[in-house]
């Protein structure tokens, strides 16, 4: 104890010595004095105080909070002092007394407590004082489920989030799939039996889609195609908003939700660099494919009745045909024709970012490259891409971020057409002849080899690139530490630009065209240019037990588009394919401009009382250019309120409560997913006929001055609970949309030159539910294991439609019945109609009792009730619908130490879909033209008593819609799995790094489903596995 007394004494009189030498250490305590300090603690990312900052003794009990200023104080310090200070949704800080008695502490976000924090793209709350209904994604979160796309990796986290799978394209790289947030709120204007042609063969068109969340990336709207193209290392978060309270703000544009994307912000301190790079193989999955091989299918259509002749002459020649097939049988033919246009795809992904720089200036500049081949031979989607941000800071009242981007993406698809177009082949077709050599025509079948046309000709198709150049610019000014104002301004450019071209020496499309139109060549193209700029002014302040947020400003928007497209024929050389070579231009070029203007003011309450009692408050007026005269502008308002039931002292004293929250909203946002031309009445000049004057122009549109936007009202009610220590998180949600205002096409008379024109005359209402829980099944020091699981619910409703939709539904039936109809393709297939009182997804069909085991023949249910042998598209109702009862994900994740294993499940029960498979492949198969499935040799009906579900294989009917197809589409996807490793502390340091991590990623592992129907018919879909590796200095 003397020796410990003596040694301090010796300690405080040096310090007492030095202290007299001089003015500059006068004033600084001794060691054993205790003494005030003072500080701020700043956002790191925003430069923006931090209130309710925790500032306390690292070992001790002794702290405070910041105020509303950010400020913090904290009497009786000593110079050996540890403090800590935290705040939700970022990295705890310390730092240590010594000689100083004021503090700046900056605070990083915490991208594994970012879910703490909510983006709106106007405002940042705080979650537990927010009424709305939020999911926040981190981009660890994101990279575990899938470690390329960020938009498929969403829809595990929450319920609602739907990518819409039309089985159609499957893992085609060029494919960005249409979403919907809480069901589809609106019906297409782009409709009839032309587009349901080409949706068979083309890909969704995501532009102006009518049921599409609006995308923020960094507080500016983008096209969905730039998040899709988007390097999932540069997210930092994705936030889903849902309901009006979160959305209001939007104004005219969040009928059906808002998806928030932050990228990562530049950090101050030494030189970083971040590298990320991924090697990927994806192999096609054909496990939904049953196909017959080459002796079954010559069995199937010997058992038809194929090769049974009429007269002497027809049978000797039907035998000849049928030995010849069988030769080729014999000899060993056995064509797998699904493998022909596939591959193994190997890819290659890099990101790599130099960070740094000061409090004042931080900088950031990223490099990025993907190189994305698809399974199907020839078919990719490059990206590349550029960035640099400049972060300025002048003390605590100004900060100005620019941030520049190029983003470069080259795609491509596959030369070897539609996948359906293999599975269709027949296997005993030879694709080479005895010397090896590519065969032109095949030999059975007599068709073009499509294998000769890719080898030797120069056809392409789909081949383009997308240009994007964006510059924003954001400034923050701070008046005082409770107000402060942001102003932001984006200008970005898009370019897009594709071709596709055929070979004039393919005689099987060009065989009787006259040699100046041999040979085509399509181009199109599309500039958009926009601008985006607002002010908001941001007050928040605390009054004692009263907290209050405040937002203000003016949000305006321009974007102008032009679409070029054209075709030129007659071309002498494939390899001679670019415009110049062009013989002609049979069509005029199609040009098209637009310009589109929108202007709002908005305003937002938060406030909290007492952390307990909640309230929201937002209002947007918004005018658009797209709006009719009469109807310029459109309000738009939400309000929320909310309890933290756990912050009532009585329900403290309870340890198993964490968090008990309670919160209800109701508001309207809007959307305009109508053409200008629907506004105003427009002229069409005919180029072709022209006359001494000009060409001839009529009237092109009718438009209606009165049209305005539709108007969703939104009701959100839920709580959200965290019991047993943060164990077990459990959070719910019921809502109801409905959609009013709804455009759809009004009917006139036709003597006016039309038929109908657009206006405000429809209503769809969804309602559903949403469940999410988290449970914590196993935690220690070295050890976590966590479940997750959601469900959410939906129906949908259409409630109301004008008169004019009873048109359409008219001219699909009139298909049906036709004796030579427009599409003949489309008599077999349920097309979307639309009645009041049904889904949006309804499957209409007529009513089947299956197949008479004494005939063979279908037995129909009619409207009436009387069974029939006929069907008839008038007695069609609706029999199933491909909206499922529920839906959701469940997955698990294990983590020891540095290593963890993450799994993830997809799934859907109650819905339900047309097997057209069973009806293409086996019932109304093909025989003699096509391959086809396993099922026609098993399944089908052939003598009197067979209980079959299908026709017998002699039946020439060619089957139209009918419940008999309908089947329940339950199913079970198992989504993803990865496991990831970080490595030790130790080993890093002995690197020179500062991080260090690699994990193993597949996705789209496996399916079990309750129907067996072919996947990917124009594209097939594929197991993609990954390993990708981090590394920082």
């Amino acid at each position: 104890m003397r020796k410990t007394f003596f040694s301090q004494s010796l300690i405080v009189g040096v310090i007492a010595l030095f202290s007299l030498s001089g003015p500059a250490l006068a004033q600084q305590p001794a060691g054993g004095d205790k003494f005030t300090i003072e500080g701020t603690v700043i956002d790191n990312t925003n430069n923006e105080p931090i209130a309710g900052a925790t500032v306390r003794l690292k070992n001790g009990l002794r702290g405070t909070a910041t105020n509303v200023e950010g400020k913090f104080v904290v009497k009786g310090c000593s110079v050996q002092d540890v403090f800590q200070v935290s705040y939700i949704g970022f990295k705890p800080k310390c730092f240590t007394v010594g000689k100083h008695r004021k503090f700046t502490v900056y605070l990083e976000e915490n991208s594994t407590r970012i879910g703490q924090v909510v983006v709106t793209g106007f405002q940042k709350l705080k979650k537990n004082s927010f009424t709305g209904s939020a999911t926040i994604v981190t981009s660890e979160d994101l990279k575990k489920v899938n470690s390329k796309d960020a938009v498929k990796a969403l829809q595990v986290f929450d319920p609602s989030f739907r990518i819409m799978d039309n089985l159609g394209f499957g893992a085609d790289p060029n494919q960005m799939h249409e979403i919907n947030i809480r069901g589809a709120s609106s019906i297409s204007q782009n409709r009839g039996l032309d587009v349901e042609n080409q949706r068979l063969t083309q890909r969704t068109n995501l532009r102006d889609n009518p049921n599409m969340p609006i995308f923020m990336l960094d507080g500016f709207e983008v096209d969905v195609q730039k998040i899709y193209d988007m390097d999932i290392n540069r997210i930092e978060s994705m936030t889903i908003l849902k309901d009006a309270a979160a959305t209001a703000l939007y104004g005219s544009r969040a009928a059906n939700g808002v998806v928030i994307v932050t990228t990562v912000p530049p950090k101050a301190g030494e030189i970083r660099i971040d590298y990320n790079t991924t090697l990927e193989l994806s192999f096609p999955d054909l496990s939904d494919y049953n196909l017959t091989n080459a002796t079954e299918k010559l069995q199937v259509e010997k058992d038809a009745g194929l090769y049974v002749g009429t007269f002497g002459v027809a049978t000797i020649d039907k035998e000849r045909e049928y030995n010849d097939k069988l030769n080729e049988v014999r000899r060993g033919v056995n064509t797998d024709w699904l493998a022909q246009p596939l591959r193994n795809a190997y890819n290659w992904r890099n990101d790599v970012s130099l960070s740094g720089g000061v409090n004042e200036v931080r900088y950031m500049l990223n490099l990025n490259y993907d190189k994305n081949a698809g399974v199907m031979k020839g078919s990719k989607r490059d990206r590349y891409g550029a960035g640099m941000m400049i972060d300025y800071r002048l003390r605590d009242w100004l900060q100005i971020q620019n941030k520049v981007t190029l983003n470069r993406t080259s795609y491509e698809d596959s030369p070897y057409g539609y996948f359906n177009d293999y599975s269709q082949q027949l296997p005993y077709d030879a694709i080479y002849d005895v010397a090896g050599e590519l065969l032109r025509e095949l030999p059975m079948s007599h068709r073009a080899n499509p294998l000769w046309r890719e080898h030797y000709l120069q056809s392409y198709s789909g081949r383009g690139g997308i240009t994007d150049v964006t510059d924003n610019l954001s400034v923050n000014i701070h008046f005082t530490p409770n107000l402060y104002l942001r102003g932001t301004f984006s200008v970005s450019q898009v370019k897009t630009d594709g071709k596709t071209f055929k070979d004039p020496k393919d005689s099987f499309l060009f065989r009787s065209v006259a040699n100046n139109r041999k040979g085509s060549l399509d181009v199109s193209g599309d500039t958009r240019l926009k601008w985006n700029a607002n002010a908001m002014l941001h007050f928040n302040k605390r009054f004692k037990r009263h907290f209050l947020n405040l937002t203000a400003g003016v949000d305006a928007q321009e974007t102008n588009d032009r679409r070029l497209s054209y075709r030129q024929e007659g071309f002498n050389i494939g390899s001679l394919n670019d415009p110049i070579y062009a013989a002609t231009q049979p069509d005029k070029t199609i040009d098209t401009k637009s310009t589109t203007r929108l202007f709002g003011v908005l305003g937002a309450l938060n406030y909290t009382f007492d952390e307990i009692y909640l309230l929201d408050a937002s209002f947007r007026m918004d005018g658009s250019s797209q709006f009719g005269e009469d109807k310029r502008f459109a309000p738009f308002a939400s309000v929320g309120v909310g309890l933290n039931i756990h912050n009532y002292p009585f329900v403290k004293k309870l340890p198993w409560i964490n968090t008990l929250r309670m919160r209800g909203t109701y508001g309207s946002t809007g959307k305009v997913n109508f053409s200008r031309f629907d506004v105003i009445s427009s002229y069409k000049a005919d180029t072709k006929a022209w006359y001494y004057t000009g060409p001839a122009v009529r009237l092109f549109t009718m438009g209606n001055s009165a049209l305005s936007w539709e108007i969703t009202k939104s009701l959100d009610v839920g709580f959200t609970a965290e019991l047993f220590k943060n164990r077990l998180y459990i959070e719910a949600a019921y809502y109801k949309k409905t959609t009013d205002g709804m455009i759809d096409r009004i009917g006139i008379r036709p003597s006016s030159g039309f038929t109908s024109y657009s206006g405000n005359v429809g209503s769809i209402e969804n309602k559903g539910f949403e469940l999410k829980t988290n449970v914590t099944l196993f935690r220690n020091r070295d050890w976590s294991v966590v479940a997750n699981a959601n469900l959410g619910t939906n129906k949908n409703r259409i409630s109301k439609l004008d008169d004019a939709i009873e048109e359409y539904n008219k001219k699909i039936r009139d298909n049906y019945d036709a004796e030579h109809p427009q599409y003949q393709n489309l008599q077999n297939r349920p097309l979307i109609q639309y009645y009041v009182g049904a889904s949006t997804t309804a499957i209409y069909a007529m009513p089947s009792l299956g197949i008479d085991p004494a005939s063979g023949k279908e037995l129909f249910r009619k409207k009436d009730g009387t069974i029939t042998k006929e069907w008839n598209a008038s007695d069609m109702v609706v029999c199933g619908d491909t909206n499922p009862d529920a839906q959701g994900s469940f997955g698990i994740n294990v983590a020891y130490k540095g290593i963890y294993v993450n799994a993830s499940f997809l799934y859907a029960f109650g819905g339900q879909v047309y097997n057209q498979t069973l009806l293409e492949k086996v019932e109304n198969a093909r025989i003699k033209d096509q391959n086809v499935d396993r099922r026609v040799i098993t399944d089908r009906w052939r003598k009197v008593g067979d209980i079959a579900p299908f026709y017998g294989l002699g039946e020439k009917n060619s089957t139209k819609p009918t419940s008999r197809f309908v089947q329940n589409d339950n199913y079970v996807h198992f989504n993803s799995l990865a496991i990831g490793y970080d490595f030790s502390r130790k080993l890093i340091s002995k690197l020179k790094l500062s991080a260090l991590s690699i994990t193993l990623n597949a996705s789209d592992l496996a399916r079990w489903n309750t129907v067996r129907v072919e996947r990917g018919l124009s594209y097939p879909y594929a197991h993609t596995y990954s390993i990708s590796l981090r590394a920082s200095y």
